[in-house]
C-alpha cells in the first residue's frame, strides 16, 4: 500500500490538493469568470446565454465595432481550465475601426486565441473548437513594399475578412491569415499557416495549409 492509498498524512495531504485545485479550475474560475462577463458587456460585447469566461481576456474593443459571442461558448485564458497545452497568453479580442466585426457562433470554445479584426470581419460558425495559442487577423499590419513604409502602415487596403465554417477543429498554434476561408466540419492541423481557401470536409496542413486528405 503507497503512502496516497493508505491513511498516512502525506497521502491525505495529496488528495486534498489535488481536489482544491479541481474545484479551483472549474468552481472557483466559473464564479470569477461571472465578472468577466460583465466587464465584456461594458465594452460592448454581446454575449448569448450560458458563455462561460475561464479567466480574464483581454478586451480592447474600439467604439462602435461589432463584437458577438453566442450562446454556450466557452473563452479559456487560464492553463489551469485548458486541458491540453499550456496557454501562452490569454483569450485576446481587438477591432480597431467601426467597421470591424467579430462574430463567434453558439457553442464554439476558444482556447489562449487571439482574435485581432482590423477593419472588416472575423467570423467563426458554430461549434468551432480552437486549440491553445491560435492567432487570427484580418490585417498584415505591415505593408510588404516598400520596406521604407513596413514601420508603419495607416491604411486598409490589405485588409479581407476571415471566415471559419461550422464545426471546424483549428489546432494548437495554428496561424489563420487574412483572407482565409475554412469550410465547414475541416481540421487545420497544429502549426499550419492557412492563407487561402480549405474546403469542406478535410484535412489541412503545412505552411502553407493545404488538403492532406478529404474525411467525408
Amino acid at each position: 500500500m503507497t503512502a496516497n492509498e493508505g491513511g498516512g498524512g502525506a497521502g491525505f495531504a495529496a488528495r486534498t490538493l489535488s481536489r482544491l485545485d479541481w474545484s479551483y479550475r472549474f468552481e472557483f474560475l466559473r464564479v470569477v469568470g461571472r465578472a468577466y462577463r460583465t466587464e465584456a458587456r461594458l465594452r460592448g460585447i454581446v454575449l448569448g446565454r450560458n458563455t462561460a469566461f475561464f479567466g480574464r481576456p483581454i478586451l480592447m474593443i474600439h467604439p462602435g465595432s461589432s463584437v458577438a459571442i453566442g450562446d454556450d461558448c466557452v473563452l479559456v485564458s487560464n492553463s489551469r481550465r485548458c486541458s491540453t497545452a499550456n496557454l501562452y497568453g490569454p483569450v485576446r479580442l481587438q477591432t480597431d475601426n467601426d467597421t470591424s466585426t467579430i462574430a463567434i457562433g453558439r457553442g464554439s470554445g476558444l482556447n489562449g486565441v487571439s482574435i485581432w479584426c482590423r477593419s472588416t470581419s472575423v467570423v467563426l460558425g458554430e461549434q468551432v473548437a480552437i486549440g491553445p495559442n491560435v492567432t487570427i487577423m484580418d490585417s498584415p499590419a505591415h505593408a510588404l513594399w516598400p520596406p521604407e513604409n513596413r514601420s508603419h502602415y495607416p491604411g486598409v487596403e490589405l485588409d479581407r475578412p476571415v471566415t471559419i465554417g461550422d464545426q471546424v477543429w483549428v489546432g494548437n498554434g495554428a496561424l489563420i491569415l487574412p483572407g482565409a476561408t475554412v469550410g465547414e466540419n475541416s481540421v487545420i492541423a497544429s502549426r499550419s499557416v492557412v492563407t487561402g481557401e480549405i474546403p469542406p470536409n478535410c484535412l489541412a496542413a503545412g505552411i502553407p495549409a493545404k488538403v492532406v486528405r478529404y474525411l467525408a
